[in-house]
């Protein structure tokens, strides 16, 4: 009989949360997939689970595919910033950016510190998962942390279009008459932002990178 121990999915590493997301959950594992990726998938499939069995003989095993920031708690114990339920490294001088494409990596951009609104709504995750180009990072709604200027650009852009009442009330019904206006999908609040001139190299970096 195989020893099994129960981890969370936040602490249970790659080869953990890959062999729950095959044997568990039926889940198919994309090539090239990491920890962050495979986190997000299983809580998008079973957003009310919090924890995984697995094999004992898994625990530590550190083979995995691709080096990314590792989920964790808010608050805990790291030598880097955190992301929420995330991580992610403090942003690297121009100077000591890498070459290439690995330079368009999110860990390397400017950060904007953000907190997403509570809602009321108990059907509303208490995570939000934002993507971009492929790559996803969970927010805890309440909590405030540090972003990658990226995931901010689609946090700011995710905006849905919703009915309010107005002051005016429709003779017919006795109900208030209603507006559609636009708000954001996920409301926050901004504490701080890059400088103009970080934005304006992260911008420049990226045109740079898309047009080679």
């Amino acid at each position: 009989m195989t020893d099994k121990i129960t981890v969370s999915i936040d602490a249970a590493t790659y080869p953990q949360l890959a062999w729950a997301a095959s044997n568990l959950f039926n889940l198919d594992i994309p090539r090239g997939s990491n920890a962050v990726g495979l986190r997000a998938k299983i809580r998008q499939a079973f957003p009310d689970k919090e924890s995984l069995e697995v094999p004992a003989k898994l625990k530590g095993a550190a083979d995995e595919p691709e080096k990314a920031p590792p989920i964790a708690k808010p608050g805990q114990a790291s030598g880097r910033r955190t992301i929420s339920t995330g991580e992610v490294r403090d942003v690297a001088p121009a100077a000591a950016l890498p070459t290439g494409h690995a330079a368009m990596h999110f860990q390397h951009d400017p950060k904007v510190e953000i907190q997403i609104l509570p809602s009321s709504d108990p059907t509303r995750a208490k995570d939000v998962q934002v993507a971009c180009q492929g790559q996803v990072i969970l927010i805890r709604r309440g909590t405030k942390v540090k972003i990658p200027y990226r995931f901010y650009r689609a946090l700011d852009d995710a905006i849905e279009t919703v009915a309010r009442d107005t002051d005016e009330i429709n003779p017919q019904t006795g109900l208030p008459v209603k507006e559609w206006v636009e708000q954001h999908s996920y409301p926050f609040s901004i504490f701080s932002m890059p400088s103009d001139d970080e934005i304006a190299a992260w911008d420049k970096r990226m045109s740079r990178m898309q047009l080679a």
